[in-house]
């Protein structure tokens, strides 16, 4: 039986709105300079792990622009609320 060499996958990937590409390139560097700059790694699974952590952390408790200022977490709370109160005519 012959060995199957893995061949690299590609992917590419296409900058539809000119903004897209600053919000990525916002997303690296501060990934690479809270992670992948920030600590010696001894195998993927601490990379892996920390990479998981920082996203939660990322995407719930950092404050974002889009959304005034708030985490995700404060805004969807307030959201909440105001999808609570009846609708006035």
């Amino acid at each position: 039986m012959r060995a199957v060499k893995p061949v690299p996958l590609l992917i590419y990937f296409v900058v539809i709105i000119k903004m897209q590409n600053g919000y990525i390139e916002r997303f690296n560097r501060s990934f690479r300079e809270s992670i992948l700059n920030a600590y010696l790694f001894e195998d993927i699974m601490q990379v892996q792990i920390l990479a998981e952590e920082w996203v939660k952390d990322y995407n719930s408790k950092r404050p974002h622009e889009a959304l005034d200022g708030k985490t995700p977490l404060e805004y969807r709370a307030q959201w909440s609320l105001s999808m609570e109160q009846p609708l006035r005519s």
